[in-house]
């Protein structure tokens, strides 16, 4: 589990570097800047906190419980993919580089 965690922090501390250079330079938020959009993250893990609860204890009832370990390898699976999705967008736009 400690070389899992390794893997999500080394995504999650991209928030405030490289994906709102990313929003900055590619992405058309109007007149709200892209740090203002970072304020979005805690507001989903408060918000959505008690709906994951819910998630998992109505699956504990129904004796499908998740052991945590694959909680974490779920997660750990999804990870990559907003930062594939962001690949696979900065490539398309390479050409519009600001210089």
């Amino acid at each position: 589990v400690l070389g899992i965690a390794i893997f999500f922090w080394f995504s999650f501390h991209q928030n405030g570097t490289s994906l709102s250079l990313f929003a900055r330079d590619f992405v058309n938020s109007g007149t709200i800047a892209p740090e203002i959009w970072q304020a979005l993250n805690p507001f989903f893990v408060i918000v959505l906190t008690p709906v994951v609860i819910l998630i998992f204890s109505a699956l504990a009832k129904r004796g499908k419980e998740i052991s945590t370990p694959r909680k974490i390898a779920i997660g750990m699976h999804r990870l990559p993919l907003p930062d594939g999705l962001l690949a696979r967008d900065g490539l398309s736009l390479s050409h519009r580089v600001p210089h």
